[in-house]
Protein backbone atom coordinates (compact mmCIF):
# COMPACT_ATOMS: atom_id res chain seq x y z
CA UNK A 1 0.00 0.00 0.00
CA UNK A 2 1.29 3.23 -1.09
CA UNK A 3 1.55 5.87 2.23
CA UNK A 4 0.27 9.44 1.98
CA UNK A 5 2.86 11.98 1.12
CA UNK A 6 2.92 15.51 0.19
CA UNK A 7 3.79 16.04 -3.41
CA UNK A 8 5.57 18.94 -4.93
CA UNK A 9 4.32 20.78 -7.89
CA UNK A 10 7.49 22.15 -10.30
CA UNK A 11 6.43 23.92 -13.21
CA UNK A 12 8.12 23.80 -16.87
CA UNK A 13 10.88 26.62 -17.33
CA UNK A 14 12.46 28.24 -20.11
CA UNK A 15 15.96 29.58 -21.51
CA UNK A 16 15.36 33.13 -21.18
CA UNK A 17 18.87 33.83 -21.81
CA UNK A 18 18.20 33.25 -25.97
CA UNK A 19 15.99 36.11 -26.06
CA UNK A 20 16.97 39.73 -25.39
CA UNK A 21 14.93 42.55 -24.63
CA UNK A 22 11.90 44.07 -25.72
CA UNK A 23 10.75 42.92 -29.45
CA UNK A 24 10.07 45.22 -31.98
CA UNK A 25 8.14 43.09 -34.98
CA UNK A 26 8.00 45.88 -37.43
CA UNK A 27 5.71 44.33 -39.55
CA UNK A 28 4.71 47.72 -40.94
CA UNK A 29 0.47 47.72 -41.45
CA UNK A 30 0.41 44.01 -41.35
CA UNK A 31 -0.53 42.66 -37.88
CA UNK A 32 0.98 39.10 -37.43
CA UNK A 33 0.02 37.04 -35.09
CA UNK A 34 1.68 33.60 -34.04
CA UNK A 35 -0.01 30.20 -33.34
CA UNK A 36 2.36 27.44 -31.81
CA UNK A 37 1.21 23.52 -31.32
CA UNK A 38 -0.19 20.60 -33.18
CA UNK A 39 -2.69 20.43 -35.74
CA UNK A 40 -5.12 18.22 -33.57
CA UNK A 41 -8.64 18.76 -32.21
CA UNK A 42 -6.66 19.65 -28.83
CA UNK A 43 -5.28 22.54 -29.93
CA UNK A 44 -9.03 23.75 -31.81
CA UNK A 45 -6.95 25.35 -34.55
CA UNK A 46 -10.93 25.88 -36.34
CA UNK A 47 -11.84 27.90 -33.29
CA UNK A 48 -8.87 30.40 -34.87
CA UNK A 49 -9.63 29.93 -38.50
CA UNK A 50 -13.29 31.24 -37.57
CA UNK A 51 -12.13 34.49 -35.52
CA UNK A 52 -9.72 35.15 -38.01
CA UNK A 53 -12.30 35.19 -40.92
CA UNK A 54 -14.39 37.50 -39.41
CA UNK A 55 -11.50 39.59 -39.61
CA UNK A 56 -10.63 39.25 -43.42
CA UNK A 57 -10.81 42.88 -44.35
CA UNK A 58 -8.25 44.16 -41.52
CA UNK A 59 -4.53 43.77 -42.12
CA UNK A 60 -3.77 40.68 -40.06
CA UNK A 61 -2.47 37.34 -40.74
CA UNK A 62 -2.27 34.70 -38.32
CA UNK A 63 0.59 32.16 -38.71
CA UNK A 64 0.42 28.08 -37.55
CA UNK A 65 3.25 26.66 -36.48
CA UNK A 66 2.75 22.57 -35.78
CA UNK A 67 1.82 19.73 -38.03
CA UNK A 68 -0.47 16.87 -37.63
CA UNK A 69 -3.73 14.77 -38.78
CA UNK A 70 -5.77 17.82 -39.24
CA UNK A 71 -3.39 19.70 -41.60
CA UNK A 72 -5.45 18.77 -44.67
CA UNK A 73 -9.16 19.37 -43.65
CA UNK A 74 -7.58 23.02 -41.88
CA UNK A 75 -6.39 24.05 -45.24
CA UNK A 76 -9.80 23.47 -47.06
CA UNK A 77 -11.15 25.41 -44.36
CA UNK A 78 -9.23 28.04 -44.55
CA UNK A 79 -9.24 27.96 -48.21
CA UNK A 80 -13.06 27.86 -48.31
CA UNK A 81 -13.53 30.81 -46.15
CA UNK A 82 -10.55 32.76 -47.47
CA UNK A 83 -9.13 33.36 -44.05
CA UNK A 84 -6.04 35.19 -43.68
CA UNK A 85 -4.41 31.83 -41.99
CA UNK A 86 -1.17 30.35 -42.94
CA UNK A 87 -0.10 27.11 -41.84
CA UNK A 88 3.79 26.92 -41.94
CA UNK A 89 4.22 23.79 -40.88
CA UNK A 90 7.08 22.32 -38.00
CA UNK A 91 10.36 24.36 -37.65
CA UNK A 92 13.19 23.42 -35.63
CA UNK A 93 13.98 26.82 -33.62
CA UNK A 94 10.60 28.31 -33.11
CA UNK A 95 12.19 30.83 -30.84
CA UNK A 96 14.23 32.36 -34.20
CA UNK A 97 10.64 33.06 -35.73
CA UNK A 98 9.12 34.26 -32.65
CA UNK A 99 10.29 38.04 -33.04
CA UNK A 100 8.40 37.80 -36.51
CA UNK A 101 5.27 38.51 -34.73
CA UNK A 102 3.15 40.63 -33.02
CA UNK A 103 1.11 38.46 -30.79
CA UNK A 104 0.96 35.29 -29.62
CA UNK A 105 -3.05 32.97 -29.50
CA UNK A 106 -3.77 29.89 -28.46
CA UNK A 107 -7.44 28.13 -28.31
CA UNK A 108 -6.61 24.50 -27.46
CA UNK A 109 -9.68 23.25 -25.28
CA UNK A 110 -7.21 21.72 -22.98
CA UNK A 111 -3.67 22.18 -21.96
CA UNK A 112 -1.04 21.27 -19.40
CA UNK A 113 1.50 23.90 -18.34
CA UNK A 114 1.75 25.28 -22.16
CA UNK A 115 6.19 25.99 -22.92
CA UNK A 116 5.10 27.20 -26.02
CA UNK A 117 3.01 30.21 -23.73
CA UNK A 118 6.48 31.19 -21.86
CA UNK A 119 8.41 30.69 -24.67
CA UNK A 120 5.95 33.69 -25.90
CA UNK A 121 6.11 35.66 -23.04
CA UNK A 122 9.90 35.42 -22.73
CA UNK A 123 10.01 36.64 -26.58
CA UNK A 124 7.99 39.97 -25.22
CA UNK A 125 4.84 38.61 -27.16
CA UNK A 126 1.76 39.55 -25.44
CA UNK A 127 -0.90 36.73 -25.61
CA UNK A 128 -4.31 36.35 -26.21
CA UNK A 129 -5.10 32.81 -25.08
CA UNK A 130 -8.53 30.97 -24.70
CA UNK A 131 -10.27 31.16 -21.36
CA UNK A 132 -9.85 27.60 -20.33
CA UNK A 133 -7.84 26.98 -16.24
CA UNK A 134 -4.50 26.29 -17.29
CA UNK A 135 -3.68 29.25 -18.91
CA UNK A 136 -5.62 31.13 -16.07
CA UNK A 137 -3.28 29.37 -13.36
CA UNK A 138 -0.13 29.80 -16.06
CA UNK A 139 -0.43 33.31 -16.83
CA UNK A 140 -2.88 34.74 -14.53
CA UNK A 141 -3.52 38.79 -15.39
CA UNK A 142 -0.42 38.65 -17.82
CA UNK A 143 -2.83 37.75 -21.02
CA UNK A 144 -6.06 38.51 -22.62
CA UNK A 145 -8.70 35.60 -22.35
CA UNK A 146 -11.37 35.03 -24.94
CA UNK A 147 -14.20 32.76 -24.69
CA UNK A 148 -14.00 29.41 -26.73
CA UNK A 149 -17.73 29.42 -27.67
CA UNK A 150 -17.57 32.73 -29.66
CA UNK A 151 -15.42 33.67 -32.51
CA UNK A 152 -16.68 37.37 -32.47
CA UNK A 153 -15.35 38.00 -28.55
CA UNK A 154 -11.44 36.25 -30.21
CA UNK A 155 -11.74 38.72 -33.56
CA UNK A 156 -12.68 41.69 -30.65
CA UNK A 157 -10.17 41.22 -28.56
CA UNK A 158 -7.51 40.84 -31.40
CA UNK A 159 -8.59 44.15 -33.01
CA UNK A 160 -8.59 45.56 -29.48
CA UNK A 161 -4.63 44.68 -29.50
CA UNK A 162 -3.92 45.76 -32.74
CA UNK A 163 -5.60 48.97 -32.52
CA UNK A 164 -3.56 49.27 -28.93
CA UNK A 165 0.36 49.39 -28.92
CA UNK A 166 0.57 50.73 -25.53
CA UNK A 167 -0.88 47.90 -24.33
CA UNK A 168 0.57 45.37 -25.99
CA UNK A 169 4.19 46.56 -25.06
CA UNK A 170 2.76 46.71 -21.49
CA UNK A 171 1.51 43.19 -21.70
CA UNK A 172 5.07 42.13 -23.31
CA UNK A 173 6.52 43.93 -20.34
CA UNK A 174 4.84 42.72 -17.97
CA UNK A 175 4.99 39.26 -19.19
CA UNK A 176 8.86 39.17 -19.48
CA UNK A 177 9.25 40.09 -16.18
CA UNK A 178 6.73 37.65 -15.06
CA UNK A 179 9.18 35.00 -16.87
CA UNK A 180 11.99 36.34 -15.35
CA UNK A 181 10.87 35.90 -11.70
CA UNK A 182 9.10 32.38 -11.79
CA UNK A 183 9.95 29.86 -14.96
CA UNK A 184 13.75 30.49 -15.61
CA UNK A 185 15.83 27.53 -14.95
CA UNK A 186 17.71 29.08 -11.99
CA UNK A 187 14.25 29.63 -10.06
CA UNK A 188 13.42 25.41 -11.21
CA UNK A 189 16.91 24.35 -9.81
CA UNK A 190 16.67 26.48 -6.71
CA UNK A 191 13.16 24.57 -6.35
CA UNK A 192 14.74 21.24 -6.93
CA UNK A 193 17.14 21.40 -4.52
CA UNK A 194 14.85 22.62 -2.22
CA UNK A 195 12.53 19.74 -2.69
CA UNK A 196 15.58 17.24 -1.83
CA UNK A 197 17.09 19.53 1.26
CA UNK A 198 13.36 19.64 3.05
CA UNK A 199 13.00 15.38 2.16
CA UNK A 200 16.43 14.66 3.44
Amino acid sequence: QIKNKSAILLYNFVDTSIYSGQIDSNNGDIFKAICVGALSKQKNISFLISGITLLKDENIVLHVYGQGQLQQALQNLIDSNQANVVLKGQVTNIAASLPKYDLFVMSSLFEGFSLSVLEAMAAGLPLLLGDIPSFREQCGEHALYFDLNDPEDFAKKMLLLQSDKNLRNKMAAEGQAYVNNHFTIEKHIKSLVAVYENNS
